[in-house]
């Protein structure tokens, strides 16, 4: 996976060798919206943070439904040949996260998603467009 950032849309082919970390990232996103997530954002962050290039984020309708987000972005993820190096949730699956190194997933129900605010913690970061494919 090259780090350069790809001007525009999911790579279509899916070949992980030739996807840029902006081009999986946008696959991520294009996976939690075809299983029904919303507001999803693409922040680029990898000038304002050491541990990551972007975040995603998005919010479910309820904790069976965060959980199936993960468990689906995980297998979509592992068919790239990208597994997470960890994930994470609340107990009552409020939330979860998976780090994918160059890439961060967070996947909040609505409430909790507006107490973290991470848009607001890291407003000084570009938002990357992202536009859901029919």
């Amino acid at each position: 996976m090259s780090n350069k950032s790809a001007s525009q849309g999911v790579n279509n082919d899916l070949d992980p060798t030739a996807m840029t970390v902006e081009d999986v990232v946008k696959h991520a996103a294009q996976v939690l919206w075809e299983k029904q997530a919303r507001d999803l954002k693409i922040l680029y962050v990898e000038e304002l943070v050491g541990y990551t290039d972007f975040l995603l984020i998005a919010s479910a309708r309820n904790e069976r439904h965060v959980e199936a987000l993960g468990n689906t972005l995980e297998r979509q993820m592992r068919d790239l040949g990208l597994r997470s190096l960890s994930r994470e949730g609340s107990k009552n699956m409020r939330w979860g996260v998976s780090d994918y190194g160059d890439f961060v997933v967070h996947v909040f129900q609505i409430d909790e998603r507006e107490v973290y605010d991470l848009e607001g913690l890291w407003h000084e970061a570009p938002v990357v467009e992202f536009v859901p494919q029919a």
